[in-house]
């Protein structure tokens, strides 16, 4: 317990000293959420949103690469996602999954190098680029509800 309280420690003080625009993690994700989520009334149908986020440090030759990759991982999660969503809303209840064809949002190879060096990219990372993929356009490193709320829906229970 006491290894883990001076763990927490040196992670704030990091923290504090990185500032709020460092990367504390080489790569993140997949991260999915489901967003609209209605209070179940007994029935099947809903229709909702469900992000997904993925971003790693690169070398800048692999930015292209990752960001497809990224895709389909995020686009497998948040339909995992999806179906979990709708199968919860009782037995029977099926999902449909509109899958993105592209990022809502992602870097390019021509500002990741940038984006890289602004967000402090660790020694420890596999570069100081970075590759970075969502399925909407939700806010940068998060999730912002609220960007999302006049989107489309990509998931729909029947």
């Amino acid at each position: 317990m006491k290894n883990f309280m001076i763990f927490g420690m040196v992670i704030g003080l990091s923290h504090a000293a990185w500032g709020a625009d460092s990367f504390k993690f080489c790569a993140f994700g997949p991260e999915t959420r489901v967003i609209g989520a209605k209070t179940l009334n007994g029935k099947c149908s809903d229709s909702v949103k469900v992000q997904g986020v993925m971003w790693k440090c690169c070398a800048e030759k692999d930015v292209e690469s990752d960001v497809a990759d990224f895709l389909q991982t995020i686009r497998k999660s948040a339909k995992r996602a999806c179906v979990e969503y709708c199968e919860s809303r009782g037995s029977g209840c099926t999902a449909e999954f509109n899958e993105p064809t592209r990022c809502g949002f992602s870097i390019n190879s021509s500002q990741a190098s940038s984006m890289g060096t602004r967000f402090q990219c660790s020694d420890r990372c596999e570069g100081k680029s970075v590759s970075y993929c969502s399925i909407y356009h939700a806010g940068f490193m998060t999730i912002e509800e609220s960007m999302v709320k006049n989107k489309q829906p990509n998931c729909f229970c029947r």
